[in-house]
């Protein structure tokens, strides 16, 4: 993997490609925990998914009516 430092070096990029026949498959490796399935993905989203909305529609609506 290449690191973003803002500096793009060549040399760098053609290590890395000659180096990814060497890498497991992304489908070959497994990190544990990672998105387990739907409902891992469900529990990691739920804390946004349950926050109220910060800004109701009708305060909206009545900020540019005309007075």
């Amino acid at each position: 993997m290449l690191e973003d430092d803002g500096h793009m070096d060549p040399a760098a990029m053609a290590r890395a490609l000659r180096d990814l026949p060497r890498q497991p498959k992304p489908s070959e490796t497994i990190v544990p925990g990672l998105l387990e399935g739907l409902i891992n993905v469900n529990r990691l989203i739920k804390p946004w998914l349950d926050q109220r909305p910060t800004l109701e529609v009708a305060d909206t609506v009545t900020a540019f009516r005309p007075a």
